[in-house]
């Protein structure tokens, strides 16, 4: 699996312009109408690139044009918008997601298992 992130918006632009029909963009938009996340969504959609949205707003712009939107929707209020705690439903679904990839595909023992025991050598 082949990742990209960054905040700057011409990196990920660029990333998005170079991909093809074989890559997927994942987008993470808790409100579902950051206007980077769509711009962004609509221009590999334009490639056609395989796009999935993970927010917590069935409802938006971005759930709306994206081909998948997984759903992070947050029920219980004490997590609501309580800052970046209101994001961990978010990042549980990303996790996920590199899960069930890594386990679906055979990888996951053959290389998660390796990262592992190379980053426990650094560990305290």
């Amino acid at each position: 699996i082949k990742t990209f992130i960054s905040e700057t918006p011409e990196y990920f632009i660029r990333n998005i312009c170079l991909g093809g029909e074989e890559d997927v963009l994942v987008g993470i938009s808790h409100s579902g109408t950051s206007i980077h996340v769509i711009q962004n969504i609509e221009l590999a959609k334009e490639r056609n690139i395989k796009t999935i949205l993970i927010t917590n707003s069935l409802d938006s712009k971005a759930a709306e044009i994206s081909d998948y939107v997984l759903s992070a929707e947050v029920k219980n209020q004490l997590f609501y918008d309580f800052g970046g705690a209101s994001h961990i439903f978010e990042m549980l679904i990303v996790d996920a997601l590199i899960y069930f990839l890594l386990r679906t595909n055979g990888t996951f023992t053959k290389r998660a298992d390796r990262a592992e025991v190379i980053s426990s050598q650094y560990k305290l």
